[in-house]
């Protein structure tokens, strides 16, 4: 929010600057415009550069006010399509822990159905070389403590969802802890989501 009111206020200072050149130079370029033979045609042209000049800048006038209105409508027509019930927060709460859970268990077969297939077969690979080398990579103790949607479609059936929380997450090699004291970490992660037939299928998963 905050960067989106300092483009603006910069696109302001723009159009005064714009104003003001147009203030100082806009006689000059009048009267060294062709046309105007007569008296009358030359009173006629002023009045219309008047008229004409008097128009753009209440152009530029308003422009800042619709900029804002623009902007106010387009953040509460986010908000419709972002704001979700807490049963819907669930459904993707759910998602999360069993794509972690198929993870761990090294096969991600169990959500298959669930998932992209471009992006289940590239976690698929992943898991298959952790397999070769007899590396497996153990997510436990999570805890989801923030669930939004940070963006929407019209139809409100693709969104992107940030998820924020803290996990362990270490590797075992041949079946061995790694040394050390294992804590949690934080994590913050961006799913894209789309629901379709009633069904939650994730389309890209980002760890930020």
């Amino acid at each position: 929010m905050r960067k989106k009111i300092l483009n603006i206020s910069l696109k302001l200072i723009i159009c005064l600057i714009i104003v003001i050149i147009i203030y100082h130079f806009y006689p000059i370029l009048v009267e060294a415009r062709a046309g105007g033979g007569g008296s009358t045609g030359g009173s006629s042209s002023s009045s219309d550069s008047e008229m004409s000049l008097g128009k753009f800048l209440m152009a530029l006038i308003l422009l800042p006010f619709m900029m804002i209105k623009n902007m106010i409508s387009n953040w509460k027509e986010n908000l419709i399509y972002t704001d979700v019930d807490n049963l819907e927060k669930w459904e993707y709460k759910v998602l999360f822990l069993n794509v972690q859970s198929a993870w761990t268990s090294n096969d991600m077969k169990d959500v298959q159905d669930r998932m992209d297939p471009t992006l289940y077969e590239d976690y698929q690979q992943k898991l298959l070389e952790y397999q070769r080398v007899n590396k497996r990579n153990i997510l436990t103790d999570i805890q989801i403590e923030k669930v939004k949607v940070s963006k929407a479609s019209r139809n409100r059936n693709l969104k992107e969802i940030l998820f924020e929380g803290t996990i362990v997450d270490y590797f075992e090699v041949n079946g061995e802890l790694p040394h050390g004291e294992i804590k949690p970490v934080t994590f913050k992660d961006i799913w894209i989501i789309e629901r379709i037939d009633n069904k939650l299928i994730v389309r890209d998963i980002q760890n930020l």
